[in-house]
């Protein structure tokens, strides 16, 4: 793919300490709004747009996680600087494992955010990438960015979940179709070694169910699998199968009740909802408190919802239901 020269913003004086920030695909510069005010004071920012991302010209085809770096590398030269830290979020975090390991002796400190050096989801990204190219970015959107927030964050900030879908469809849709196919045949593990930098890992709790089966993780203990061990274990296999399109829908489905397993009182929304299913009681010991009435409502319309939408299973060898 030939240089591209990528759309970027400079926020401080280049005298000072810099540091790169790269956005996840389908996002622009605007990502890192909110991190501005907080890196500013001891450091310059220089944001870029991924290539068909924001205002960055649209790629000239295929690509791969190399020529990403060696864009980002290209520009930080036309700026004169030598030596900078990096934060990448997601694909950005792959370029910057990318950065770090082709060119060790320029980074100063390497941060990366929900991201991995290998997917191992090839099938998910080459279907997602044909989908774009058929049917454009609105085919995807809304469950895509659904996988961004939790349905807290997203009930009490629709303007932030608005502007995301407005930044996600503002994206080219060939340039994602090609950057979704880059995440297909990404490998990395073989240059980690080479990092010099400091390195930070950054994950979150809310979305490692898949994500971490997709990276090798060979099993899963969740508490709301108690509640509906069918769709666990189905998803569980989906995932190791690699049979990601199909677990998808199931794993949408699931999220709310998984973020109820990631709240400090899991154990109390587990408990209700095993109930719910009529597997036990929903009373606990001190030093756990009982759920406040507002939150044991809301527990109750999740698990409304889940039971009223529930899906059907894709065939993964289970027994049938006695």
């Amino acid at each position: 793919m030939p240089r591209l020269d990528l759309h970027h913003r400079i926020e401080g004086s280049l005298d000072r300490p810099v540091v790169v920030m790269s956005n996840s695909l389908a996002t622009t510069t605007r990502i890192w709004d909110a991190q501005m005010p907080a890196l500013l004071r001891d450091h310059a920012v220089i944001r870029y747009d991924h290539p068909g991302h924001g205002s960055s010209p649209r790629t000239g085809g295929r690509c791969t996680v190399a020529d990403l770096a060696h864009d980002v590398i290209a520009l930080l030269d036309r700026l004169g600087v030598r030596r900078f830290s990096f934060c990448g979020l997601s694909l950005g975090g792959m370029v910057g494992l990318q950065v770090a390991s082709g060119f060790p002796e320029r980074v100063r400190r390497l941060a990366v955010c929900s991201t991995s050096a290998r997917l191992d989801a090839a099938g998910f990204w080459n279907e997602r990438a044909a989908v774009v190219e058929r049917d454009g970015l609105d085919a995807i959107a809304d469950a895509a960015i659904g996988r961004w927030f939790t349905p807290a964050f997203a009930r009490s900030h629709t303007d932030v979940v608005s502007w995301a879908g407005s930044m996600f469809r503002s994206t080219d849709p060939s340039s994602y179709a090609r950057l979704a196919e880059l995440l297909a045949d990404l490998d990395l593990t073989g240059a980690l070694g080479e990092i010099r930098a400091p390195t930070l890992i950054i994950a979150g709790l809310d979305d490692v169910v898949l994500e971490s089966v997709m990276v090798g993780a060979v099993g899963w203990v969740s508490g709301m699998s108690n509640a509906f061990p069918r769709e666990g274990e189905t998803l569980f296999r989906l995932a190791r199968a690699g049979r990601y399109a199909e677990a998808m829908p199931l794993y949408e489905w699931f999220m709310p009740l998984l973020h109820l397993d990631a709240r400090p009182d899991l154990v109390q929304c587990i408990k209700l909802c095993e109930r719910i299913m009529g597997r036990g009681s929903d009373l606990t010991r001190p030093p756990r408190l009982p759920l406040e009435p507002s939150e044991r409502s809301a527990i109750e319309s999740i698990m409304a919802r889940a039971l009223a939408d529930r899906p059907a299973l894709p065939d993964v060898g289970l027994k049938s239901a006695a």
